[in-house]
């Protein structure tokens, strides 16, 4: 790969912002990585501040244990939902299957929910 400026010399890395190819005269090496001189330079530090603000966060939810308890609320919200489906399907006078596979659906909807509570609960213990 060849320095996007300079086209007659190989590049030494890539923009961790822009991609393209920087020989040594035209990059400039911080913490977060190659940068291009004069070009993206804040925006390379501002990525990587970002970046060590999100990891310093523990992600989108903030905490394994927010995230374990929105699992939990979401098992209890689709189980209940199951369950109320399939009363309503063995309690109708005429049977209708889409009630119950509804609450198949929903039923399995909360397994699944329960499941990723366990795994995500047992992650900050």
């Amino acid at each position: 790969m060849k320095c996007i400026t300079h086209q007659n010399v190989d590049s030494v890395g890539c923009c961790r912002w822009c991609g393209r190819g920087l020989c040594a005269e035209c990059c400039v090496e911080l913490p977060e990585g190659l940068a291009c001189r004069d070009r993206c330079e804040s925006d390379v530090k501002a990525l990587g501040e970002y970046m060590r603000l999100a990891i310093s966060k523990g992600g989108v939810l903030g905490s394994f244990r927010t995230g374990a308890l929105m699992y939990l609320v979401f098992t209890v919200f689709f189980a209940g939902l199951g369950v109320l489906f399939g009363l309503a399907a063995i309690g109708a006078k005429d049977f209708d299957p889409i009630s119950l596979i509804q609450a198949v659906i929903f039923l399995g909807l909360g397994c699944f929910f329960l499941l990723a509570w366990r795994r995500n609960r047992n992650a900050w213990k």
